[in-house]
């Protein structure tokens, strides 16, 4: 390779080439020799600059995701308020049993705001906590339907005892075709 000075903007361009960066790199790009690029980043300490670059770099990157992450939480906290807002809309408006959609939302807009505000959280006690919600709302759910079909065989025996009653039968006396006699 033929020797020639490198330029002032060598260092700018090492820095330029990413993941590619080396020295020979540099040196074919300006035609120089290997030696040549690695004499003049001792003499102008291209490691460090490169170090303090990339830091520089780093800091810029952790101050932009810092704020986004500070925007984020804020709009999940304006977010959470609103659906605090009416879980506390629903949990007024209906009774308790009707209500556990709203105690849910409540519970967890807490639970995220808490999280979101940097106070502890106990992920396996929320955890187990949701799961015997769930439990309780399906055991809520099979007592309902336990109850309305009690209802239904109620009022199908009331039905018969009333028609029974009606035919000048005992009460739960079974029917028969054959005529009484007197």
């Amino acid at each position: 390779m033929g020797k020639r000075k490198l330029p002032l903007d060598a260092f700018e361009f090492y820095f330029s080439c990413g993941i590619e960066r080396s020295y020979l790199t540099v040196a074919e790009y300006f035609n120089v020799s290997k030696t040549a690029v690695a004499n003049l980043a001792d003499r102008e300490n291209w490691q460090e600059r490169l170090k303090e670059r990339e830091q520089e770099a780093q800091n810029a990157l952790n101050r932009k995701v810092s704020e986004t992450i500070e925007q984020m939480n804020t709009r999940h906290l304006k977010s959470l308020r609103v659906i605090q807002g009416k879980a506390l809309e629903a949990l007024k408006a209906l009774p308790l049993t009707a209500a556990i959609d709203g105690i849910r939302a409540l519970e967890l807009a807490i639970r995220q705001e808490r999280v979101i505000r940097g106070e502890p959280s106990d992920r396996t006690v929320v955890a187990r906590t949701e799961e015997e919600i769930d439990n309780l709302i399906d055991a809520r759910r099979e007592v309902d339907q336990r109850i309305r079909d009690l209802d239904r065989i109620e009022d199908r025996r009331t039905h018969q005892l009333r028609r029974d009653q009606g035919n000048g039968r005992l009460l739960g006396e079974p029917e028969s075709d054959e005529p009484e006699s007197v």
